[in-house]
């Protein structure tokens, strides 16, 4: 026996039949029937045929109404009426499977499983009103729920007052204030340490510093400007170099030739 395919076909047989019916039938198996509902059931009809993707359950579902109906199987009917309804053939479609059968098995086959669908349908019917409560019950339902879980004793399990006291806003701000954080790294020690005047009077009396080194090697004394412009000025330098006054009465001045040479003295001479 292959037990994958019969633990499918088990599987199937629960989902189109109803799982309580199933469970029913396996506990009044014996040893006689055994191996005909691991092997031929759940193995070969529900597990090999039933599993394959060639058509859809609900079409499977009325294809066995319709053979079931021509055989006059009417227990058999009954089971898979249900198992259509919970494939998703409605009663009108089922309706339909049987005026077929009329036509093509026999008016009586198509009384009978008339007769069987109408059983099966008041049968779920009447299941589906018993599952749903009644007003009294949902009433008691309420008033149950409400005695479990009142109001008040939801608010005294976690109250809000509690939630405060186990996290309040200032616990937090004990833990962490703004006055720690400051203390910690303030804007004045930050001053102190390094304050913008302390840095300008070093860098000022470095600059002092370097400023007198510079002059104590190079003073501005020894080579001042003013010194430069006595040296070399304009008027000396034209005073001295070609001064067109000065060569001319000096080199040859009229005056002095005429006293070398005087007239009169020539004349005596000659």
């Amino acid at each position: 026996m292959d037990r994958k395919l019969a633990s499918a076909g088990r599987k199937t047989r629960g989902e189109v039949l109803g799982e309580s019916y199933v469970k029913r039938s396996l506990q009044t198996m014996d040893d006689f029937n055994r191996e005909f509902v691991e092997n031929i059931l759940h193995e070969y009809a529900w597990g090999f045929v039933w599993t394959r993707k060639g058509l859809p359950r609900r079409v499977r579902s009325m294809l066995n109404l319709a053979m079931l109906s021509s055989l006059g199987r009417s227990q058999e009917l009954k089971l898979h009426i249900r198992g259509a309804l919970r494939n998703g053939v409605s009663k009108s479609e089922i309706k339909e499977v049987f005026l077929q059968v009329a036509i093509y098995a026999g008016v009586p086959a198509a009384v009978e499983s008339v007769r069987a669908a109408r059983q099966v349908f008041a049968e779920v019917e009447a299941e589906a009103d018993s599952s749903k409560p009644t007003a009294k019950a949902l009433a008691v339902r309420a008033a149950k729920k409400t005695a479990k879980k009142p109001a008040a004793k939801k608010a005294a399990k976690k109250p809000a007052a509690k939630k405060a006291a186990k996290k309040p806003a200032a616990k937090k701000a004990a833990k962490k204030p703004a006055a720690k954080k400051a203390a910690k790294k303030p804007a004045a020690k930050k001053a102190a340490r390094k304050p913008a005047a302390k840095r300008a009077t070093k860098k000022a009396a470095a600059l002092a510093v370097r400023a007198a080194k510079k002059t104590a090697k190079k003073p501005a004394a020894k080579k001042p400007a003013a010194k430069k412009v006595a040296k070399k000025p304009a008027a000396k330098k034209a005073a001295a170099k070609k001064p067109a006054v000065r060569k001319t009465a000096a080199k040859k001045p009229a005056a002095k030739k005429a006293a070398r040479k005087p007239a009169a003295k020539r004349t005596a001479k000659k």
